[in-house]
């Protein structure tokens, strides 16, 4: 008994080890595997800068938010790609999350589209570069929603669209906004209270 102790315990530490040591590859045998993990940069709806015409700060319960209900009302944000930790090959995605108005609910078959435009420079670029547009589309299905609802959307950009090829190190600026003109939603706001970038990478320690 005491020696199975002793081999389970060795077993125990050993993974630990390989755990500690190495938490982004372990090797079977002569393959390596690496492991990825979703990481996520928070922007909450106080830090974004607003455009010229800037959107109406509102109040949802708790919640502060910013009210987007015409195209030309906008909000910002820069991200920093890190360096070491996203794996540079893969897509990242801008998550929103919002309210609709809270006298008017998004009826069956009604959309609200959000448009982001960005752009990617490295150190030594010119600025300020060319911008890329991504989209998302929400089209509300199966009855109409309450007021208020809270929703959750998603923008995916494409690591290696041509003209603005995302990499390690470089920094993103982004001017987003509610396609008022083309979405059915009609003159509510959407009540922006966070936006997230989510990416993949294979380190769990800092960039």
């Amino acid at each position: 008994m005491r020696r199975l102790a002793t081999i389970l315990g060795l077993g125990a530490l050993l993974v630990a080890a390989v755990a500690y040591a190495a938490p982004s590859e372990f090797t079977f045998g002569t393959a390596t595997v690496q492991k990825e993990y979703t990481r996520h940069f928070s922007i909450d709806a106080a830090s974004l800068i607003l455009g010229p015409s800037a959107p109406d700060s509102v109040t949802i319960g708790t919640f502060r938010g910013i009210g987007l209900n015409a195209n030309a009302e906008t909000v910002s944000f820069n991200w920093h790609v890190p360096a070491t930790a996203w794996t540079g090959t893969s897509d990242v995605d801008v998550i929103f999350h919002f309210f609709s108005d809270a006298s008017t609910a998004i009826a069956v078959d009604e959309t609200v589209i959000i448009d982001c435009d960005y752009t990617t420079l490295a150190a030594g670029d010119d600025g300020p570069g060319t911008s890329e547009n991504i989209t998302v589309t929400y089209t509300e299905v199966g009855g109409d929603d309450t007021a208020g609802q809270f929703y959750e959307v998603m923008l995916t950009m494409d690591f290696d669209v041509v003209g603005n090829v995302l990499s390690p190190g470089d920094t993103v600026g982004f001017i987003c906004f509610r396609d008022a003109t083309a979405d059915t939603y009609g003159a509510s706001n959407i009540n922006v209270v966070h936006i997230g970038v989510e990416y993949k990478s294979r380190s769990i320690g800092a960039d």
